[in-house]
């Protein structure tokens, strides 16, 4: 319901460092210096006081040119002496964003207007759209385990039901595949570098078969991974002559999506080696985190692929979430292709959750579900956490409406406004009584302000809107308290 903008340039050096510049683009560089956009071009990261202020200047120059095309009613509205920004596409005011274009034409309507260089932006959110709804349908490819599903339905009155995969109701086709476990037999590897190991090993065996797709619990064993993967005597000299050529490290926690993508697919391109003057074909080695193995389509159409069981993804950890492992297990077997899947664990890192003895004797799979079960009753402790502001958010929510409704009645001072952006701040760290009790001391107006403010005029766009999600609401309000 709120939400603050705030960056640091890290460089006492540079004017204009600290909150959100509105002037050079709201961001700041990797290297700690701004970026700034001049008109329509690419963002530019700046180096020196002389650079910046020079495109500071620019940027405001491009603002005066662009005041000039602004249109009321389409691109900004006038309620006395503010200047609101009009939503795009709703037309609705955005009393809280601003910009320089903006910042230009109220300097000119108001000769006392302080002009704004930079500001911190705070964005009060009116009214989510999902409470304007009673009910809400919704299709997803994995919702989590019992401890996710019991708390939505506890808190959100969700019901879940299991639709069948599209490929299982064609007729005349194999249906959907699902991904079969492999290799069985050596889940448990007494230490990380055991681990690292037999991952190895395995990668370099199924490689020359189908393509191989290594998921790590972080980036320093994504990095460890690959590094012993380059060193190992059992992966093709091929694959470390070059970057990405055989083995492909993909990092989800870098800024260049593109470069993601084209490692994506390159995660599934055959690999040609040479050995004893025999040209064969092989396939890359993937490496990369939990963020590589959810969303992403390591899409695979060779025929001779699929006669082999699929693209193999290796698992090394066992993730928090029911929801993860789907995700994870799903980055194979995908369309109507056959997929496999290994799990290679470090007992050092997954045996804290659960006794030893528990897993003697027991079948691969059957090890799996006993540390996902360890993983759900951690997963219920961290939600029961949110049981506890979830009853202070919707209360908040409710206040939110009728912030907006006083709002639209011009009833709030700037004060009252300051301090009902100060509760939503807070409120987390207080009880229901606290946040009713500050709503009502310091930004509720008294009767005789009520009475003040009843002549001024009101914004008719935005009362038309509250009315229509007024009633709504508060049917959706007394449905979730009727189900709690």
């Amino acid at each position: 319901m709120w939400a603050e903008k705030r960056t640091s340039s890290g460089n006492s050096s540079l004017p204009f460092s600290g909150p959100w510049d509105v002037l050079t683009g709201s961001v700041i560089g990797s290297t700690g210096h701004p970026v700034v956009k001049v008109g329509t071009s690419d963002a530019i990261e700046v180096s020196s006081m002389e650079e910046y202020t020079r495109r500071t200047f620019e940027n405001f120059q491009t603002a005066c040119y662009e005041a000039e095309t602004k249109v009321q009613g389409i691109h900004y509205q006038t309620f006395g002496k503010q200047l609101y920004l009009l939503d795009s596409v709703t037309k609705i005011p955005k009393p809280h964003s601003t910009d320089m274009w903006l910042e230009v034409l109220r300097s000119e309507l108001d000769p006392e207007y302080v002009f704004s260089f930079k500001a911190v932006q705070t964005v009060i959110s009116k009214v989510l759209s999902h409470q304007t709804y009673s009910r809400i349908f919704g299709l997803t490819g994995s919702v989590g385990g019992a401890a996710e599903r019991d708390f939505l339905k506890t808190h959100y009155g969700a019901v879940v039901f299991q639709v069948p995969s599209f490929l299982d109701t064609c007729p005349d086709t194999r249906g959907k595949q699902r991904p079969t476990l492999q290799e069985s037999e050596h889940i448990l590897q007494s230490s990380e570098k055991a681990q690292i190991e037999r991952v190895v090993q395995l990668a370099a065996e199924y490689s020359s078969r189908v393509p191989v797709l290594v998921l790590t619990a972080n980036p320093r064993m994504r990095e460890r991974m690959v590094a012993e993967l380059r060193a190992s005597t059992d992966v093709p000299e091929e694959y470390t002559s070059r970057p990405d050529h055989g083995i492909v490290e993909i990092k989800c926690d870098e800024n260049g999506n593109d470069d993601l993508v084209r490692k994506v697919k390159l995660a599934t391109k055959p690999v040609t080696t040479r050995r004893d003057g025999w040209r064969s074909t092989r396939w890359p080695i993937a490496v990369t985190t939990a963020e590589g193995g959810r969303g992403h389509d390591y899409r695979i159409m060779d025929a001779g692929v699929d006669k082999q069981g699929g693209l193999c993804v290796i698992i090394t950890w066992i993730p928090d979430s029911l929801r993860d492992w789907t995700q994870f297990k799903g980055r194979t077997a995908r369309q109507d292709n056959k997929g496999q899947y290994i799990v290679v664990l470090n007992m050092e890192k997954e045996m804290h959750e659960i006794d030893a003895g528990s897993l003697r004797g027991a079948k691969a799979e059957d090890i799996v579900n006993i540390l996902m079960d360890a993983m759900t009753v951690k997963t219920a402790a961290q939600l029961s956490g949110f049981s506890q502001v979830i009853p202070k958010a919707n209360l908040m929510q409710q206040l939110s409406v009728k912030f907006w409704q006083l709002v639209d009645g011009n009833a709030l001072s700037k004060i009252q406004q300051r301090q009902w952006i100060h509760l939503c701040q807070i409120y987390r760290k207080m009880s229901e009584e606290n946040i009713e009790e500050h709503w009502r001391a310091h930004v509720l107006p008294r009767t005789n302000e009520m009475r003040s403010t009843t002549s001024r005029s009101s914004v008719a766009s935005w009362t038309s809107v509250v009315k229509r999600v007024e009633a709504p609401i508060a049917r959706a309000f007394k449905c979730a308290h009727s189900q709690e």
